[in-house]
């Protein structure tokens, strides 16, 4: 025998099964936030870290970027123009003539090239800029390392080993970020004055 079940009762049972299947209860709710309050400052932190390296390899792109260009710069520069070496502006006081002799400049004031077509041009650190002298355009100096990239120190010097051979002018150039001073990329080079 089938006995009734009067209708509101079986919409209250349907009622109370669609409850529970529909929603959190709060403490679901509650564990939920306490894993996100966990799990979201951890990941924080690892997205600003790894900015912060992109960051850095940006910095040290452009530093390697502009080291290098200005680099090649003065050593095609000091190929095609090196042909006699003076210590002062007027090339009257030649340097590195005889054997074993040397002359080394710090941030290159007094260290000037004379080329075989007879312009005179110098590379010199000036604060933090490298600069390029040249006696035919004497009111336009060049920048060739700018901001934010900064010179740490710049080296130039010249020996001659003996009367056989021709003078040889040395380079050395330090280079480092404005914001990052713990990286400081070194570049040096030797380069023959051609006779």
């Amino acid at each position: 025998m089938v006995i009734p079940i009067p209708l509101f009762q079986i919409l209250y049972i349907q009622h109370e099964n669609s409850m529970k299947t529909k929603g959190f209860t709060f403490i679901e709710t509650i564990v939920v936030l306490a894993v996100l309050a966990m799990v979201l400052p951890a990941l924080f932190t690892i997205l600003f870290a790894i900015m912060q390296q992109q960051v850095r390899v940006l910095k040290l792109q452009e530093l390697k970027r502009q080291g290098d260009q200005a680099f090649g710069f003065i050593k095609d520069t000091l190929r095609k123009n090196s042909y006699k070496i003076y210590s002062d502006k007027l090339a009257t006081n030649q340097v590195c003539l005889l054997p074993t002799t040397s002359y080394t400049n710090i941030n290159g004031n007094d260290f000037y090239l004379k080329s075989d077509a007879g312009s005179i041009i110098k590379f010199y650190k000036n604060g933090t800029k490298l600069e390029l002298y040249n006696s035919i355009t004497p009111s336009t100096n060049r920048v060739y390392i700018t901001d934010p990239i900064q010179v740490d120190s710049f080296t130039i010097a010249c020996n001659l080993k003996s009367a056989f051979s021709s003078p040889l002018i040395s380079v050395v150039l330090k280079i480092k970020h404005s914001s990052d001073t713990t990286v400081v990329f070194s570049y040096s080079t030797i380069i023959h004055v051609r006779k």
